[in-house]
């Protein structure tokens, strides 16, 4: 995965977790991100996701440690292990068949949502491991 595909998925996943890391700024900001992301990519979008994604600090932050770990850092927190046990975290991911909105289920049986502009059923795309 190439950065221009990294910063787009972390684009699409941290949209269910804005309301709890920037309530103030979340409708703005998720009004944002599904634009750029649903619109026909142009050359400039994925600078543009960035800047929305690190314009403030509690995104930036958010935002660094998607990129670092590949999965929101609510899903990374809390778990351990050394690097001759290292600990891996089986967690389903699911997507908008659109491409603009990720959704992780954390527990067995949590309700999946569907996607909040598209109104459709977000579909498996397998574990995140």
């Amino acid at each position: 995965m190439d950065d221009a595909d990294k910063i787009r998925e972390a684009a699409r996943s941290i949209r269910p977790y804005l309301q709890q890391i920037a309530p103030e700024q979340a409708e703005s900001l998720d009004a944002q991100l599904a634009g750029l992301l649903n619109n026909p990519p142009a050359v400039d979008d994925d600078l543009l996701l960035l800047e929305a994604l690190t314009s403030f600090d509690a995104t930036r932050a958010w935002t660094a440690d998607f990129l670092q770990h590949g999965m929101p850092p609510a899903l990374t927190r809390g778990f351990s292990g050394t690097v001759s046990e290292p600990v891996h975290v089986n967690i389903e991911k699911y997507s908008c068949p659109f491409g603009d909105y990720n959704w992780y289920a954390v527990t067995v049986g949590d309700d999946i949502p569907v996607c909040p502009n598209h109104k459709t059923a977000l579909q498996s795309v397998g574990p995140r491991k």
